[in-house]
């Protein structure tokens, strides 16, 4: 009973997480001026894409300084705790401080003779750009902090300005490529997870391991103003990989009942060897994907889900040819050390995002390369450090320039994987994707 809980459960998170470019699309308010399931495993069929546990061990258990200082340093904390993102920031929270523990017991930050304890300050944007604008203005101006990890998605733009007028070092989720959430204009931002470049890049390179004699890609997603800003690089990521296009971009309303003929219209692309949604919900990924098995047709289907939550969408019969790419459990023999720690530290079975904390753990690593805890130190040191670094997904890599205009402000990491055949999940190599360019 406990696991059946479970498995609706991410399902709803999953959905609400799907539903970020919708509802940035649909008429969020502009920002307020400021003040200022079980798994069989298997090796992974090709030798293409190395995983991460591959490249990196376990980070060195550290101890605190012997008889130094002992300071607290307060990083400030944004999510979601109330209204409709609270779904997903309900896990991301408890998530960060699991992150935060881990820091704080096994791998101190240690600079000189003064051992930092981290103690998150947290704030609630309200699932709002108003509440963000206040949350962010709290943290600044109220509890000082010089630097802050979150939010996650379109409200960075409400909070960016703030953190920028007075050079607090933040570190969002991740982004949605809206004006002013991350670009020239502000050179203390970060982006802590990877971001929608790189997630099709994982889930290019992951089609093209598992599914080796596919050539042809068609692609639907869904129709919300990030396509605007993402589809050249979509496309672009296709070819990189090998793949041909064809067919028109089909374009799909999240909110639709019926996506039959979405299906039709795929279906219809005879020269299709397989099908990419790169943008949308889960319902939407899911019922096409089942629409499709309705009309006979089984050719592979790729698109970023948490697996149990495909499975309990399609369902088992039509489940089969479905590549999951961002799809992290537990029992994940590839998990590298530092994810399994979390996981092993966990109280909760809610879905891993992992997106803020992430962001936590990269921040800690610059400010350890620094030897600092100034803001303008800890940035020039993440600028110019390898850009090998450790996250808890393993080996990441420092990226982003020419996307961002900021010298590798952007961080990727493997990518947890799930192929389900006959209704069965198997979780296969992870997927390190190409650099953020």
């Amino acid at each position: 009973m406990k696991k059946t809980r479970w498995i609706v459960g991410v399902v709803m998170l999953v959905v609400v997480l799907g539903m970020l470019p919708l509802l940035a699309a649909c008429g969020e308010e502009e920002p307020a001026a400021t003040t200022a399931a079980p798994t069989e495993t298997t090796a992974a069929p090709t030798e293409t894409t190395a995983g991460p546990t591959e490249t990196t061990a376990a980070p060195t258990e550290t101890t605190a300084a012997p008889g130094g200082k002992v300071e607290t340093l307060k990083i400030g904390a944004i999510f979601q705790l109330t209204d409709w993102y609270s779904a997903v920031d309900a896990g991301e929270i408890g998530d960060t401080q699991v992150v935060a523990d881990l820091i704080n017991e096994r791998y101190p930050l240690v600079i000189g003779d003064t051992t930092y304890k981290i103690e998150l300050v947290t704030q609630d944007g309200k699932s709002t750009l108003d509440g963000n604008t206040t949350a962010a203005n709290k943290l600044v101006y109220d509890e000082k902090v010089k630097f802050a990890v979150g939010p996650s998605a379109f409200f960075n733009a409400a909070t960016s300005p703030i953190f920028e007028q007075e050079k607090v070092m933040h570190v969002a989720g991740y982004n949605t490529f809206i004006p002013g959430e991350m670009g020239p204009e502000t050179p203390y931002g970060f982006l802590g997870s990877n971001g929608p470049v790189a997630s099709s890049s994982a889930a290019m390179k992951a089609l093209k391991r598992e599914y080796p004699d596919v050539k042809n890609v068609a692609r639907a997603t869904a129709d919300e103003s990030t396509v605007n800003y993402t589809k050249d690089m979509w496309d672009q990521t296709i070819t990189d990989n090998g793949f041909n296009i064809v067919g028109d971009m089909i374009l799909y309303n999240n909110a639709a009942t019926d996506f039959n003929p979405i299906a039709v219209q795929l279906n219809a692309i005879a020269d299709a060897d397989a099908y990419w949604f790169p943008l949308g919900t889960p319902p939407a990924y899911g019922n096409i994907t089942k629409a499709l098995r309705a009309l006979g047709n089984t050719k592979p289907v790729v698109y970023p889900n948490y697996g149990p939550a495909t499975l309990g969408i399609v369902g088992p019969e039509g489940s089969h040819n479905i590549i999951n790419t961002q799809s992290y459990l537990a029992d994940d023999p590839f998990n590298p050390p530092i994810m399994q720690e979390v996981f092993d530290a966990r109280d909760t079975d809610l879905q891993w995002f992992g997106m803020v904390p992430n962001a936590l753990w990269v921040l800690v690593e610059a400010m350890r390369a620094a030897q600092s805890v100034e803001p303008a130190d800890v940035v020039a040191a993440w600028e110019n450090m390898d850009p090998k670094v450790s996250t808890l997904y393993g080996e990441g890599l420092l990226c982003g320039t020419e996307t961002y205009g900021l010298k590798q402000h952007a961080v990727i990491y493997g990518c947890a994987t799930s192929k389900i055949e006959n209704g069965q999940i198997t979780q296969v190599e992870w997927v390190m994707p190409d650099p953020t360019p």
